[in-house]
């Protein structure tokens, strides 16, 4: 029953909802355009759990969470704030030929 709302068009309510609640917290640490940026990925994850539960990562485990957002969730906020600063200089992994579209990640 819940599901129908989360799945389809009513998530984009949802995650409106909850970009507009979180980014308050976010932008202590960041710009609020960004901090806003940041809330609906945030939300995205969130939700993306509560559609399709993960068998690796259980989200009532503090260590588990903590795990899943310094891998995968402040490298992308980085990120944001490296393409917001300007050009990213892009170098090929060593072995990859020019061709291969392949990049390493910015220092």
């Amino acid at each position: 029953m819940i599901l129908g709302h989360l799945a389809f068009a009513d998530s984009d309510r949802l995650l409106a909802t909850a970009s507009r609640f979180t980014a308050p917290f976010l932008a202590r640490w960041m710009p609020p355009t960004e901090a806003e940026r940041v809330s609906e990925w945030a939300a995205r994850i969130v939700l993306s759990y509560a559609i399709a539960p993960s068998n690796r990562t259980d989200p009532c485990d503090p260590v588990q969470v903590a795990r899943l957002v310094t891998t995968f969730m402040l490298p992308g906020i980085d990120a944001l704030q490296f393409a917001a600063a300007g050009p990213i200089q892009i170098t090929p992994y060593p072995g990859s030929g020019p061709t291969t579209g392949r990049s390493a990640p910015r220092p």
